[in-house]
């Protein structure tokens, strides 16, 4: 959590700085250094607050590292190393043959309609964030009862976050590219929408795939992480000529079959729960209930207001929340998840007063 914390100052920082700058018009050169300045000091601040730890186990002393320490971090880590190069060639690849085959002005293209559903993205791995340390004690202790709660609520619980997002961001895709970049980028609306569908759909094992604590599922994970990883690019470079862009949603769609289908079945072998288990007590909801009306008051409200700002279109995203909590309260919750939220609710009450 602390790590994911660190990413978003470093984002929050650059973000006000930029747009502290942008009046003066000094160029991406001032953005680098911008960038680097900000890594930099967030870089010695991570340094220096294990140092004034005063426990040995957070210190940077160097009498604390071994050979031995170091041997069984590594046959740990090796495993996580490589199954993130394998994100990283998902994530860079494509810029870099987008770069090679087509035009400079497809990167932008395509920096463009990456760009939300990355933010989706991250909003997703803060969520997951706090999954591991609770899911290491389950392990530990092998509580596979509580270990196919913590799955089946916390997939829930993400469709319950990040659903009416995802359907905003779909709406009005079209709006929100035009209020951000221009006119001219309102045909990778469509393009943008497929990206979404897809950041939706691996929201079913995108929680499940936080709660990997040994290094067999690494391990069991890896080959399938190579497979796909030359089979996204194999399928890049097969069409990227004659569908250009298109051709890295298709090789996304493809290759993340191996992926989706690798760690759900590493994700029900530490979690040993049934198919239609999960799907009860986890997706039904989002699938057949809350997602067809957010489309459709989303859809609604596009046809009946005038989205000439981003002020309204915050507004009008308010509105699909706020439905959304309602539709959750009274239909996706559970008895016991009611009557959790209404003990909790009547502490904070008693403790205010």
């Amino acid at each position: 959590f602390k790590l994911k914390s660190w990413d978003f100052l470093n984002s929050v920082f650059l973000f006000l700085l930029i747009l502290a700058i942008l009046p003066y018009n000094n160029g991406i050169l001032t953005v680098v250094i911008i960038e680097l300045s900000i890594s930099f000091v967030l870089f010695i601040i991570f340094l220096i607050l294990p140092l004034i730890n005063k426990e040995k186990n957070y210190s940077l002393n160097p009498s604390n590292f071994s050979i031995q320490s170091i041997k069984e971090i590594s046959s740990l880590s090796g495993y996580i190393f490589m199954s993130k190069v394998t994100g990283v060639i998902y994530s860079k690849t494509p810029t870099v043959l987008i770069g090679y085959f087509l035009t400079p002005i497809f990167i932008t293209y395509y920096a463009v309609a990456s760009k939300i559903p990355l933010a989706v993205k991250t909003l997703q791995g803060m969520i997951n964030s706090a999954t591991l340390p609770i899911a290491v004690i389950f392990d530990s202790s092998k509580d596979y009862t509580r270990i196919k709660k913590l799955l089946f609520r916390g997939t829930r619980y993400s469709f319950f976050a990040l659903t009416p997002l995802i359907v905003f961001l779909f709406a009005y895709a079209d709006i929100i590219l035009k209020l951000w970049v221009g006119e001219s980028f309102i045909f990778l609306a469509s393009y943008l929408r497929c990206l979404l569908i897809w950041s939706w759909l691996t929201l079913t094992i995108s929680f499940g795939s936080s709660m990997y604590t040994r290094k067999s599922h690494f391990k069991d994970l890896l080959p399938y992480n190579i497979v796909s990883s030359v089979l996204f690019i194999s399928v890049t470079l097969l069409f990227i000529k004659s569908a250009a862009l298109w051709s890295i949603l298709i090789a996304t769609f493809i290759s993340g079959l191996v992926t989706i289908y690798a760690n759900a079945s590493i994700i029900k072998r530490i979690c040993q729960f049934d198919w239609n288990e999960f799907f009860k007590h986890s997706i039904n909801f989002s699938f057949f209930c809350s997602l067809p009306i957010l489309i459709l008051a989303s859809f609604a409200l596009k046809t009946l207001f005038q989205q000439t700002s981003i002020l309204k279109l915050l507004i009008q995203c308010g509105m699909l929340i706020v439905l959304h909590v309602f539709v959750i309260y009274k239909f996706g919750l559970f008895k016991y998840e009611k009557k959790e939220l209404f003990n909790k609710f009547s502490t904070l009450f008693l403790k205010g007063n």
